[in-house]
């Protein structure tokens, strides 16, 4: 491409172009949206979606505008009734194999604006329980069409999802075959670990013979998850974090090459790390571990999180004042050739500053080095592999500071009596002579068991400051979540330290934010301008080594993804995910077999008779019961345990036979620990199934009573219409779901109901609409209902109470599935709101229902409670661990 310009003409306004421009580039440039779901920037035009077809004027047909070359004099038209009616017929086409409901629902403002959070799933079907929805370009092309209808079928393949793979979850049910994943991957990353396989109505994007990309060339780089226009491919850590809060720019930390991310953070928590698109260094492209380790390296369970302090051989949690005083009163006890410092490779050129300064002004010693050396970091492939090393040597080196080989002889020859660490030392011999130690960290380490004072301190992502990297060039970092505890940046702790040691030349360190430092290493260093360390890089004898190499070659070796370590800690330690692959992958090069031994459940009173699927996510739990059988009632429910460690699930009994001894229970998987149950067969054992619990409803002669059932409410409301028919009662039944694939129990229905009315969000079957669809046809018929029960997601069951009060404040029952520990009152989470008389009375849904009068119900005040622990489910769910399990675990406690 050259920079000649021509021109076209482009919906009647002139637009320049240089040669070798596509039509849908050159409309790009003039911001003229074309809608289309497989361009790539910069990569060769594809044109499989046909939906940024043109007109252009001379030429037959409708050409895509990302294949057909801008030409001078063009005259091209984006947008017409033609056009909209093709992209709206080949969109349908698209959607006809993927779930739809959502997109042509008429309720679809009213869910937007009520439904803050996405409903976790196991599977997407629908865009509120889409991790992608928020930044689908299915979804929104759909919304730019105006697509109210789509008149064929859901044709849904009912693929299984692929979820034994680290990093990355696939559910080709979603999936569009638009061919970005695959092209991204073969062209791009060079990579080819997915492709298209089979052909025709069967094509799907797989791997070679369907293996797990474990067993493939896969370099779990994420490149596939971020260019996906749906949720096919998502991230299985973080994929149903709330990412709507707050995105920062900045950079990743762990290597030197600077590569730019989007962070997104939500009520100072990392979510998300997402390759910055302007980001020119790794041409938008990421390794694993920006894009998948830095979330849950920096959010680990064990980050420190206060000073510790040596008493009495215990460290002991302690305030900042007194770990400042504590090394300030020991190192006055030592010569200041005693004392030695160890500067990590990983702090930023503020810090490493200010710690330079910090040895010679205060310490007054000239034992100053990059631990990187004792640690033989600076072997193969340095230059991308560790982070900030000649930001470090920027700042240290023009001092006349001791070279790293005489320290470590004097610290083995017992001349350093105390020694500053602001990164772990591997070689945990050196530590054996010294009588006191300082260690700045974040995480524990075997540097533990010697060291007096601990100090916490912070990440790349929760400070701000600078690092230089490979292009030697100052890449800025900025803060994007709050620290972790009462952790300080590395440049504070040594500010203040300086301030408690030596007050008056604790003056020279009133620094109050990074910028502050920046500007007096320039003043402090022009010669060493830190825009150009060409000479500086002269002077320093470090083996720096270029990417000869092949990246997607190393990348793959066990050994070397082992070796990635931030401020001395194995980022895999902290990243399961890095370590499943790490075992997996040289387990696999041993050439040894591999035996999978199932640990088989425990046995107890309740055994698994069957678990099955019978509807998208919806599963049919039986399992022998007895006792329980024998005392179950409409209403009841129960709260199960797979595992002695597991959550308390409360689910209610559906049905039971107490000549048989089993009971029947119909679960949605949403979570960490309905997707526990998933995995349940058939001769397993359940650890405790505690139950009957509840109240029962009392079931008599009423007249007519109408049930309506959403989602989970459909399995819930079945007992009670059985026996409600039993008792001679005209039952009702409103089957409600996004999609008719949704339904369940539709046979069992039709035997004990007189009427069943079916409402789906996209029209599949019966009435197009939802639960206020049904009610209006109901009333609409003059069918006199004499008691209406209701059991469905909260919002269902709210929009159904509030329209049967303003008609006539008919008997309304629902019955609530509250947050719900032990299910005996005594925890209080269950805990609901009631509006009695104009009183607000406090009920809980476990001892004094579940089952409650709708239209007394503070549906507001219900939804605002579940919003509160929409947060704290997400984070169990996407890290896979739970803080009571864990204390039970470790003895902590016994229940």
């Amino acid at each position: 491409m050259n920079d000649k310009k021509a021109t076209l003409k482009i919906n009647n306004s002139i637009a320049e172009f240089s040669e070798g421009q596509t039509i849908l580039e050159v409309a790009r440039d003039a911001r003229i949206y074309i809608p289309t779901l497989c361009y790539i920037e910069n990569l060769t035009p594809y044109g499989g979606c046909r939906l940024c077809i043109v007109k252009v004027g001379g030429m037959r047909g409708y050409p895509t505008a990302c294949s057909t070359p801008a030409q001078s004099d063009m005259e091209i038209i984006t947008n017409d009734k033609d056009l909209r009616e093709l992209r709206i017929e080949v969109l349908k086409l698209m959607l006809s194999e993927h779930p739809f409901s959502c997109l042509v629902c008429d309720n679809k403002k009213k869910c937007e604006d009520e439904r803050k959070n996405i409903i976790k799933a196991g599977r997407s079907f629908g865009c509120f329980s889409c991790s992608s929805k928020e930044f689908c370009d299915l979804r929104q092309i759909a919304n730019y069409l105006d697509i109210d209808d789509v008149e064929y079928q859901l044709e849904y393949k009912n693929s299984p999802l692929k979820r034994s793979d680290p990093f990355i979850e696939v559910d080709p049910n979603m999936c569009i075959l638009c061919g970005k994943c695959v092209r991204i991957c073969n062209e791009l990353r060079e990579i080819g670990a997915i492709n298209f396989a089979h052909r025709g109505h069967d094509t799907k994007v797989s791997t070679a013979f369907d293996l797990l990309l474990l067993d493939t060339n896969c370099q779990f780089c994420g490149s596939c998850i971020d260019i996906c226009p749906t949720s096919a491919i998502t991230s299985r850590n973080t994929k149903w974090f709330d990412k709507s809060s707050k995105v920062t720019a900045s950079i990743c930390g762990f290597c030197n090459i600077g590569c730019r991310f989007d962070y997104f953070s939500h009520n100072e928590m990392l979510v998300e790390s997402i390759p910055n698109k302007n980001n020119y260094l790794n041409n938008k492209q990421p390794c694993l571990f920006g894009r998948f380790c830095i979330v849950p390296f920096n959010n680990g369970k064990e980050r420190l999180r206060y000073p510790l302090i040596r008493k009495d051989n215990d460290l002991i949690p302690s305030e900042w004042d007194e770990a400042y005083e504590t090394i300030k009163e020991n190192l006055l006890r030592y010569n200041p050739e005693e004392i030695a410092v160890l500067a990590s490779s990983d702090l930023s050129n503020e810090s490493a500053y200010i710690l330079n300064k910090f040895s010679h002004k205060i310490l007054k010693t000239n034992n100053i080095t990059l631990s990187a050396f004792l640690n033989n970091k600076l072997n193969k492939s340095s230059l991308w592999r560790k982070a900030n090393i000649k930001g470090v040597f920027k700042n240290i080196t023009f001092n006349n500071n001791k070279s790293q080989e005489e320290i470590i002889r004097d610290i083995k020859r017992g001349k350093i009596k105390a020694l500053y660490l602001t990164e772990r030392l591997d070689n945990l011999d050196l530590l054996k002579s010294i009588e006191f130690l300082i260690l700045q960290d974040i995480y524990p380490s075997n540097c533990f068991q010697d060291a007096d004072v601990i100090l916490p301190t912070s990440t790349f992502i929760e400070d701000t400051g600078s690092f230089n990297n490979s292009e030697h060039k100052i890449n800025n970092f900025y803060k994007v979540t709050s620290k972790v505890g009462k952790s300080k940046s590395d440049w504070q702790i040594y500010c203040e330290l300086a301030k408690v040691y030596d007050n008056l030349k604790g003056e020279e360190f009133k620094f109050s934010n990074s910028n502050e430092i920046f500007e007096e290493i320039k003043k402090e260093h022009p010669i060493g301008n830190l825009n150009d360390l060409e000479n500086l890089m002269k002077n320093i004898k470090i083996p720096m080594h270029s990417f000869e190499e092949n990246f997607s070659e190393l990348i793959n070796q066990p050994s070397i993804l082992e070796s990635f370590k931030y401020r001395g800690e194995k980022i895999s330690n902290q990243v399961v995910d890095l370590k499943k692959l790490i075992e997996y992958r040289v387990f696999r090069k041993s050439g040894e077999k591999f035996n999978i031994n199932v640990e088989k459940s425990k046995e107890t009173r309740f055994k698994v008779i069957s678990n099955i699927e019978i509807a998208i996510n919806f599963y049919e739990l039986v399992i022998e019961a007895p006792l329980i059988a024998k005392k179950a009632k409409p209403g009841n429910f129960l709260i199960l345990m797979k595992k002695e460690i597991s959550e308390r699930i409360p689910i209610t009994i559906s049905d039971w036979d107490s000549t048989k001894g089993t009971i029947t229970l119909y679960f949605q998987e949403t979570g960490y620990s309905t997707r526990e149950l998933t995995d349940l067969n058939s001769g397993d054992y359940i650890y405790s199934v505690v139950g009957p619990l509840g109240n029962e409803i009392q079931i008599n002669n009423f007249g007519t009573v109408l049930l309506a059932g959403g989602c989970y409410g459909n399995g819930a409301i079945y007992p009670i219409a059985k026996a409600l028919k039993s008792a001679g009662n005209k039952v009702l039944v409103i089957l409600e779901a996004r999609n008719e694939n949704l339904f369940y129990l539709v046979k069992k229905f039709e035997e004990i109901s007189d009427k069943i009315t079916f409402c789906t969000s996209d029209g599949s079957k019966g009435l197009k609409g939802k639960i206020l669809t049904g009610l209006e046809h109901i009333f609409n018929q003059s069918i006199k209902v004499d008691k209406f029960y209701f059991i469905g997601c909260t919002y269902m069951m709210k929009d159904a109470s509030n329209f049967t009060k303003g008609h006539g404040n008919i008997p309304t029952y629902v019955s609530l599935s509250t947050i719900m520990i032990d299910g005996t009152g005594m925890c209080g989470c269950c805990r609901l709101s009631l509006i009695q008389e104009g009183e607000v009375v406090t009920k809980f849904a476990c001892v004094d229902g579940p089952t409650f009068n709708g239209h007394q119900v503070d549906w507001d005040l219900l939804i605002n409670r579940e919003d509160q622990y929409k947060e704290p489910e997400v984070s169990i769910y996407q890290k896979r661990r739970c803080k009571a399990v864990e204390k039970f675990k470790s003895g902590e406690i016994n229940e």
